[in-house]
């Protein structure tokens, strides 16, 4: 889980709930190795006062943070990012539809 806290400013919290893609079904054309598809969880203003929020671990996992003005967050993650037992980090990019 993510546990953050916005100290100042305004941010947009856009989370996504990772879907099994199935390339019998879908119209797929070839994607990147690690790709997936995703269904939009949450989509949340948060600001301008401070503001605590949680994400994932079983929905809203995939995330971004969008500065809608300058501000400060912080986040805790638990159990921290451990590779070796399949909790990387990892990044993502959306892909055009």
């Amino acid at each position: 889980q993510v546990f953050g806290r916005l100290l100042f400013g305004r941010v947009r919290v856009r989370s996504y709930n990772p879907e099994p893609l199935d390339p019998v079904a879908d119209d797929l054309r070839p994607l990147p190795p690690g790709a997936c598809a995703t269904v939009l969880h949450e989509d949340n203003v948060l600001g301008p006062t401070p503001e605590t929020f949680m994400l994932g671990p079983s929905e809203g996992n995939v995330h971004e943070l969008y500065a809608l003005e300058d501000c400060a967050f912080f986040d805790v993650v638990v159990p921290p990012y451990d590779a070796a037992q399949g909790r990387g980090c990892t990044y993502y990019a959306l892909m055009g539809g």
